[in-house]
């Protein structure tokens, strides 16, 4: 995952220097901001849907121990 997260942060430099743009500082945020609802997305949501499904089950197999 560390390596992931580094190579996300590789286009930045690239951005910065980009001329096409009054403010580069923009392209930075307009990237900063997919990349953060596309991880929250496809990775952190699913995590805690997971998680949250496992400490509910969880909880009803101590609240109900005959529950399988």
């Amino acid at each position: 995952m560390n390596y992931f997260l580094m190579a996300l942060k590789d286009p930045l430099d690239m951005l910065y220097n980009i001329k096409h743009l009054q403010n580069p500082q923009t392209a930075v945020d307009n990237y900063k901001k997919e990349i953060y609802l596309s991880f929250s997305e496809n990775v952190t949501h699913p995590i805690c849907r997971e998680t949250e499904v496992q400490l509910r089950n969880q909880i009803h197999q101590v609240m109900i121990p005959n529950l399988n």
